[in-house]
C-alpha cells in the first residue's frame, strides 16, 4: 500500500521538508527545527535492529520488558541523533547512570540483552531522561518524529508478534499528549492493526 515508500520519504531530510511543506505555511515553523529519526526498521539504513531471534529469548516473555526495549531503543536513537551536541549529552549523562549512558550505543542496540534488565529495574531512570529530553528539545524549538516501521518482522510468529506491537502503540498512547517535542509515526500494515483480537489495543 505504499506505507514503506512513505516512511522511506519521511527519513529522507528532503522528503521530510517536501511532506511538511503546505501551502498554507501551516508547517512552515516547522521545517528547518524538525526532523525525522528511525526508531525500528529493517536495519539497511546504517542503524542495526534486533533480529527475530533476539526477541524470542526469555528476556522478552513479558511486556514490561518489551515496554522497556521501546523505551530504551527510543534513549539511543535519540542519543545517536543529537550525538554531536555536548549540552545534550550533559542532560542525558545527569538523568541517568553512567554504567547506563556507556551501554546505550547504536551498536549496543543489536543486542538489548546488555541494557534491558538493568532499565528494567529502573524505569525511573529512562522516564526521567525522556521527559527531561523533551524539555530540552523545547528549548531548542526543536521537534522530532521517531518513525517504525517493518513491525511485523519483529517476529515471525503471531504470538510474540503481537505484544511487541501492542506494547509499542500503549507507549505511544500514553505519552503522545505529554511530550511537545518527540512524536511518533507507527507504520503497520493494516492486517495487523485491524486485528483487534490479537492485538488487543
Amino acid at each position: 500500500a505504499g506505507k514503506t515508500c512513505l516512511f522511506n520519504t519521511l527519513n529522507d531530510l528532503d522528503g521530510f521538508r517536501l511532506i511538511m511543506k503546505d501551502s498554507n505555511n501551516l508547517f512552515s515553523s516547522l521545517n528547518n527545527n524538525a526532523k525525522s529519526i528511525r526508531g525500528y526498521d529493517n536495519g539497511d539504513h546504517g542503524i542495526p535492529f534486533p533480529t527475530p531471534e533476539i526477541f524470542k529469548l526469555p528476556l522478552f516473555d513479558d511486556e514490561k520488558s518489551i515496554t522497556t526495549y521501546w523505551a530504551g531503543s527510543l534513549l539511543i536513537v535519540l542519543k545517536n541523533a543529537l550525538k554531536q551536541d555536548a549540552e545534550f549529552a550533559n542532560m542525558f549523562r545527569k538523568y541517568v547512570t553512567e554504567e547506563i549512558y556507556q551501554l546505550l550505543t547504536i551498536d549496543n542496540l543489536l543486542d538489548p540483552t546488555k541494557w534491558v534488565d538493568l532499565l528494567n529495574s529502573s524505569p525511573e531512570l529512562w522516564e526521567k531522561t525522556l521527559y527531561h529530553t523533551d524539555i530540552y528539545l523545547q528549548q531548542l524549538s526543536q521537534t522530532i518524529y521517531i518513525t517504525y516501521d517493518y513491525l511485523d518482522r519483529v517476529s515471525t510468529e503471531y504470538n510474540r508478534l503481537f505484544p511487541f506491537i501492542r506494547s509499542l502503540l500503549s507507549f505511544w498512547y500514553t505519552r503522545n499528549s505529554r511530550w511537545k517535542r518527540i512524536h511518533c509515526k507507527i507504520f503497520l500494515r493494516t492486517d495487523l492493526f485491524d486485528n483487534s483480537l490479537m492485538l488487543q489495543f
